[in-house]
């Protein structure tokens, strides 16, 4: 039996950029089935190579290595998490939870009490598990009768003495 390759989490760089977009853009692909083709097209805009250059740039974006193959990435600007997307055969294996936990500790260390982030129809479950609680619903129109319904959600970050 062979071991998996050892997991990595690092800041990203400027040079994962092009990686980063064919993760970010395969993952969004694959819920095809679950949006309508607007809101695939609308995500791929939202995480544009131009925007994740710019969340590289003023926030914390991590990424996950197995081996030489960047599977999963992450972003926190304030208190907000962003961005997190992990590559689609890769997922169920901890990697989305991993880079959540270090950005949770990234935004304690930093004195917060807790992190908002958006949900998808597709993570929903994924954020409840990790102790993100619904607090608001939205919908973001976008034409043709199609729409994009999301979540916006927060965790209270408890510090180690408390």
């Amino acid at each position: 039996m062979t071991e998996s390759p050892k997991i990595n989490i690092r800041s990203s760089e400027i040079d994962d950029l092009p990686a980063l977009s064919r993760l970010i853009f395969r993952t969004i692909e694959t819920n095809s089935g679950v949006y309508p083709p607007r809101v695939i097209a609308f995500l791929k805009q939202f995480h544009s190579e131009e925007k994740v250059s710019q969340r590289i740039e003023i926030g914390v974006t991590l990424v996950a290595e197995q081996g030489s193959h960047l599977v999963a990435t992450a972003s926190l600007d304030g208190q907000e998490i962003t961005a997190v997307f992990v590559d689609p055969d890769r997922q169920r294996f901890g990697f989305g939870q991993l880079l959540m936990q270090d950005l949770e500790e990234r935004a304690r260390t930093n004195g917060l009490r807790e992190t908002i982030l958006s949900v998808s129809l597709a993570s929903k479950k994924f954020y409840e598990r990790l102790g993100y609680q619904i607090v608001e619903e939205r919908i973001k129109d976008l034409g043709d009768g199609q729409s994009l319904k999301f979540w916006k959600a927060k965790k209270r970050l408890i510090s180690p003495t408390e």
